[in-house]
């Protein structure tokens, strides 16, 4: 399980350019992501958790929970977001 929170990313002096960093907005109904925010796995059949959590933060009060049971070797899960 790994918890995320308050992420940063910026382009020159532009200011921080990812939507909802700290994933403190949660606004779709039956989500378990943070707004803005979507996820991928390497394996399609790979169980996951996804959760927005009060605890543990590092900033703010929420933060984004990425889950999963029986990772195999080599395999993947994060969050993303397009910043195009």
């Amino acid at each position: 399980t790994v918890y995320v929170d308050s992420v940063t990313f910026k382009y020159g002096t532009d200011s921080n350019i990812v939507a909802n960093p700290e994933y403190e907005k949660q606004t779709r109904p039956g989500s378990s992501l943070a707004d803005g925010w979507d996820y991928w796995k390497s394996n399609p059949d790979m169980a996951t958790g996804m959760a927005v959590v009060n605890t543990p933060v590092a900033s703010g009060t929420k933060a984004q929970k990425i889950a999963s049971s029986a990772m195999p070797a080599g395999e993947a899960i994060f969050v993303l977001q397009d910043l195009a």
